[in-house]
């Protein structure tokens, strides 16, 4: 679903930035998992989708929605916070590519640490249970609205 996101036509993403990206990642000490190639694709989509060089989190929330299907409004702002890395409450190119690294193409135990970083609302190195009521709730609420109680479905 990524290569279909447009909006607008967007500014062609410049051989300076895609660069920038590609050294970035190179200097990264955890596994990359796509092609150079793959990552001027993600750069390519990155400015299909804003006319800045950064993402905002309404805007993320649409991709999140539009391409993967997610509709919680907590985990959605919690993969935002996952993806912007430096806290500037925006994703900028690079962490856009590095945060598709892993959502789509991490290991098991880089998934694992993407997920535990969605989930530990405060940012610990442990998840509460007020943390875990937080997102059970909505999940649970969201699977009741959901059923139709009349015909088991």
């Amino acid at each position: 679903k990524l290569e279909s996101i447009s909006h607008g036509k967007g500014q062609p993403v410049s051989r300076k930035a895609i660069q920038h990206v590609q050294d970035e990642v190179a200097k990264r000490k955890d596994k990359f998992h796509f092609s150079k190639q793959e990552i001027e694709s993600l750069c390519t989509i990155f400015r299909h989708l804003t006319k800045s060089d950064r993402i905002d989190r309404p805007r993320f929330r649409d991709v999140l929605h539009n391409t993967f299907d997610m509709t919680d409004d907590i985990l959605m702002d919690r993969v935002f916070k996952a993806f912007d890395r430096d806290n500037d409450g925006q994703v900028s190119m690079l962490e856009w590519v590095v945060g598709l690294n892993t959502y789509l193409r991490g290991t098991l135990d880089e998934k694992i640490a993407f997920a535990f970083n969605c989930y530990s609302l405060k940012g610990e190195k442990h998840i509460t249970r007020e943390e875990i009521f937080q997102l059970l709730k909505s999940s649970v609420l969201k699977v009741c609205k959901d059923y139709d109680f009349k015909d088991n479905k």
